[in-house]
């Protein structure tokens, strides 16, 4: 029996989730722009109506909504890969460097959620090219490190406007807009790298299932043939 668990499904699902959180993420950089060009011209004594004020807060409010929704989404699937990628080298690799469990709450402790996710990916990629040692090595390290730097960027940026009040005035509005669109430039390059992260370890792990599958096909064989008169 194969005592690796298939990890295929939530692989797949964490990337379509992503590539919708990077889709979202331009709808959002496009419409904070149409926000602050709003802001601008009645900066500069421009009369705005009613109306379009009303439209420009209803589609901000309809866009964040489904934009958080489908990021929360997408990081809870991305973790149950994660975790599930993590438990599979546990049972091939012996001394790893962290139980399973702290390939999900690693992400969640605070201090320890600034390098631990990224240590055990690393040790991930590590330990799978001296697995899969017939097929050349992923050289991930440039990818990875920068993933995690925009990453923790991004974290940031995202807690300062979770924390930031938007402010009633036009000049506070215009800053906190500015902020967002940052926040979602630097989120593309962060959301891309990453699916390059899952794609190679994806076809690595399969690499390795298949692997594990022969050998213990090849063990099975030689235990009916240790039984044969």
């Amino acid at each position: 029996m194969n005592k690796l668990r298939d990890n295929t499904k939530r692989r797949k699902n964490a990337e379509i989730l992503i590539k919708i959180v990077l889709v979202l993420t331009l709808i959002a950089i496009a419409s904070d722009l149409m926000q602050y060009h709003l802001l601008s011209e009645m900066q500069n004594g421009m009369m705005i109506s009613d109306g379009e004020a009303n439209f420009n807060d209803i589609r901000q409010q309809i866009i964040a909504i489904i934009s958080a929704l489908a990021y929360i989404a997408s990081g809870i699937i991305f973790i149950m890969w994660f975790r599930r990628a993590y438990w599979n080298l546990h049972q091939v690799q012996k001394g790893m460097s962290s139980g399973e469990g702290m390939a999900a709450a690693g992400w969640f402790i605070p201090i320890l959620s600034l390098f631990k996710p990224y240590k055990i990916f690393k040790e991930m990629f590590d330990v799978m090219n001296l697995k899969i040692d017939k097929s050349p090595p992923v050289k991930y390290g440039g990818v990875l490190i920068t993933w995690w730097i925009l990453y923790i960027i991004t974290s940031i940026l995202g807690q300062i406007i979770f924390r930031m009040d938007e402010g009633q005035t036009i000049p506070e509005l215009l800053d906190y807009t500015l902020i967002c669109v940052v926040d979602g430039i630097i989120t593309i390059p962060s959301g891309v790298l990453l699916l390059w992260l899952i794609k190679k370890y994806g076809v690595q792990e399969t690499s390795l299932a298949n692997l594990e599958a022969a050998e213990h096909s090849e063990f099975s064989l030689s235990e009916e043939a240790e039984l044969l008169p």
